[in-house]
């Protein structure tokens, strides 16, 4: 299966589902020092920087997208902003609409436990929304 890594950090997501068979056709990561880990560990950086910068036709065909947006505003060890009013947590709306316009087969979303109670619940349910 060919899958996309999306907020890529150092490459956990790839090193995953390549051992398991899977070809990754692309990733995105915007932190220079995880870039600099990344391109290190498979050879080149990850094609994409900015997700916001991110246009769906740029988007190399995969099956599945993977990634763990920014939870630093939905973490109990954050400042809980959430993913509304967060800065980081935010760029999930970002990823959404990726999502929306190119509509991958699958989708594997990681994040804190603390996801599920930020915002007394109300971010959980619009990510699922």
């Amino acid at each position: 299966m060919r899958f996309i890594e999306w907020f890529a950090g150092v490459g956990g997501f790839r090193l995953g589902l390549e051992s398991a068979g899977h070809t990754c056709v692309g990733a995105c990561e915007i932190d220079k020092h995880a870039r600099r880990v990344y391109e290190r560990r498979f050879d080149h950086a990850p094609e994409f920087e900015d997700i916001q910068d991110v246009t769906p036709s740029a988007v190399p065909d995969a099956d599945l997208w993977v990634g763990g947006f920014p939870c630093q505003d939905t973490s109990i060890a954050g400042k809980r902003a959430g993913v509304v009013a967060g800065t980081r947590s935010g760029l999930w709306w970002a990823w959404y609409d990726l999502i929306c316009a190119v509509r991958p087969k699958w989708l594997i979303v990681e994040n804190p436990p603390g996801l599920f109670i930020s915002r007394g619940g109300a971010d959980f349910g619009s990510i699922i929304a």
